[in-house]
């Protein structure tokens, strides 16, 4: 069975907000070439649910390979389109269209790096729930080797949570799964690329997502 996410991204069309511009790299993407630019060659990184590769072609470009997934298969056009017009290596790029949620998309310990960019808390969680969150941190925790490590950044529109309680939300989901080595707000740096009818904002101040960098844990619990 198909995931509620998976059934609504599939459609062939891109990012489900009308964007104004091109998103840049995310926090997650610059973290990886700060990190391990140097072991670049050979890392490898998961994107998932990666849209029209703003994260992939970034780390692409700088000499990582990646695996993009994505349940849009526009989404993954429109990245090798940018990857051929960019020049990039495409021996370094693997694209996997499906539900990331069924089990077997990627082969286990097959990743050194998993990124989640805005999409547990913001497109799991809305339409698949918090067993379908679970379930996605799960198989995060599958993908990656021993050690290895999640990068992710985190909301929950419904309710709006601060940082700190998003902090407890996301460490409860993954069950244990990872070790939270480093968390730190920081704002949804989509907001000013979306339709502006489509901004749920506060009434005070911009909405507050949390980057996260968590470890594996060698075993689930």
């Amino acid at each position: 069975m198909v995931s509620k996410s998976a059934a609504l991204y599939s459609r062939d069309y891109p990012y489900n907000h009308p964007l104004r511009g091109e998103l840049p790299p995310s926090a997650a993407a610059h973290y990886v070439v700060h990190r391990y630019g140097a072991a670049a060659d050979t890392t490898r990184v998961l994107d998932v649910g990666c849209g029209e590769g703003r994260n992939t072609l970034h780390l692409l470009a700088h000499g990582f390979r990646v695996t993009a997934v994505d349940a849009s298969p526009a989404n993954l056009r429109v990245l090798r389109e940018a990857v051929a017009s960019r020049g990039l290596d495409a021996e370094r790029l693997g694209t996997c269209c499906g539900d990331f949620l069924a089990a077997g998309l990627v082969p286990p310990l097959s990743h050194d790096i998993a990124l989640d960019v805005w999409v547990s808390g913001s497109v799991i969680l809305p339409h698949d729930g918090r067993s379908g969150l679970v379930a996605f941190f799960r198989r995060l925790h599958t993908a990656l080797i021993v050690n290895g490590l999640l990068l992710s950044e985190f909301e929950t529109w419904r309710p709006r949570r601060q940082p700190e309680a998003l902090l407890r939300y996301f460490a409860n989901a993954t069950h244990g799964l990872f070790d939270i080595e480093h968390s730190e707000a920081e704002p949804l740096d989509y907001l000013p690329f979306i339709d502006q009818r489509l901004r749920l904002r506060s009434a005070t101040a911009e909405p507050q997502g949390l980057f996260v960098v968590a470890r594996k844990k060698d075993a689930a619990p």
